[in-house]
């Protein structure tokens, strides 16, 4: 079971629109009803054209997983700064066994809005940045 999807910012807050220069953070309830599951889990991120964006599994986690006992838990899953562009998304959670086996899928259970903090653009581009992702990776200039 799982209800009461949320998101927050590095400082703990809810929220539902972010700066693209800040870490998202995806937090999803869920209680276990036997001990030691067979479970999985995959966060599907879509943009605002159904497009998928990504899909974020637990397949490398299972044994951590297949562990719990009985009771109530949280997941917490942090998608960092400056990966996904401006833009509308939806979150559907899939719920599977270890071995990928769908039970059923939860669509559109959390909206949120990524907004431009201009740093990516610099001081002289202005038009959109094309893409599901804005990566801002670490450039180095080298002299030879």
């Amino acid at each position: 079971k799982c209800e009461n999807i949320f998101l927050v910012n590095f400082k703990g807050k809810t929220k539902t629109d972010f700066l693209n220069g800040e870490n998202i953070f995806i937090h999803i309830p869920f209680l276990i009803k036997c001990d030691h599951p067979d479970l999985g889990f995959c966060v599907a991120i879509y943009n605002s054209f159904g497009e998928i964006v990504s899909a974020i599994n637990t397949y490398h986690i299972n044994d951590k997983i297949s562990f719990l006992e009985k009771g109530k838990y949280t997941m917490k899953i942090e998608i960092p700064k400056y990966i996904l562009n401006i833009g509308e998304y939806s979150i559907n959670i899939h719920f599977n066994d270890k071995y990928g086996n769908l039970f059923k899928i939860v669509e559109r259970c959390l909206t949120f809005v990524v907004v431009d903090d201009g740093y990516r653009k610099g001081k002289f581009f202005k038009g959109p940045i094309p893409g599901p992702i804005s990566l801002v990776p670490e450039i180095n200039i080298d002299n030879f």
